[in-house]
């Protein structure tokens, strides 16, 4: 829970818990100082792990502190219930030949904080497109705003050694005749980023005696 901001879900938890009659466990985000960030990367000869991984660790030492030893995660339910991939779900509507459906979720994107309706439509050309078109053409094809395939704080030097580019953009190829929204969903567990933030995860689990496990993310599932 984090009182005081919008993404404050305590009304939702409540309504949820009511309903189900379940017990629940309020914990609130913890963040860690510099010198801590400096300790886990000398600790585990790695990146630590990402700021939205980090801040369930208060959640993961009151785990531990109940005698529990393992938990579910719920990454990857997103991507079941709102289709993964963005634009996959518009693709799916002009192909199966929605067109006012397109348009309405078109117009509705408007509203959206993260690009409105070029983004949009950008990203439902380029998953319309990803089937036919090579992976050169699909970085040229990337919206504007998108992610860089590399961020721009790994070292030059150290992407082209390992070549970090190249392994970024391979994509495994979802079953033949797959919608847009299921292929990006078969391809999310196997997305080179998530398997990185899920490994974080592992390890911050790890370090609190708990073992992890995320359903969702589980390619035999998809």
């Amino acid at each position: 829970i984090v009182p005081g901001h919008a993404c404050e879900e305590s009304p939702f938890i409540a309504e949820a818990v009511n309903a189900w009659k379940m017990r629940h466990h309020a914990v609130e985000p913890g963040l860690l100082g510099a010198d801590e960030y400096m300790d886990w990367a000398r600790r585990f000869a790695d990146f630590p792990g990402h700021p939205n991984g980090l801040m369930f660790m208060p959640l993961r030492q009151a785990a531990q502190a109940s005698g529990v030893r393992g938990y579910l995660c719920g990454v990857g339910g997103d991507d079941w219930w709102q289709g993964a991939g963005a634009g996959s779900q518009q693709a799916d509507r002009l192909l199966r030949g929605e067109f006012r459906a397109f348009a309405r979720n078109l117009f509705r994107s408007r509203l959206d904080a993260q690009g409105g309706i070029l983004s949009e439509l950008g990203w439902t050309t380029r998953q319309l497109a990803r089937p036919w078109v090579s992976a050169r053409w699909q970085r040229t094809l990337r919206p504007a705003g998108a992610y860089p395939v590399v961020p721009d704080w790994i070292e030059p030097a150290f992407v082209k050694r390992t070549g970090l580019r190249d392994r970024l953009e391979v994509r495994p190829r979802a079953p033949s005749g797959a919608s847009r929204c299921w292929a990006a969903l078969y391809e999310s567990p196997a997305f080179q980023w998530q398997i990185h933030a899920l490994e974080c995860e592992e390890r911050q689990a790890a370090a609190c005696g708990l073992e992890l496990s995320c359903p969702f993310e589980d390619r035999r599932l998809v």
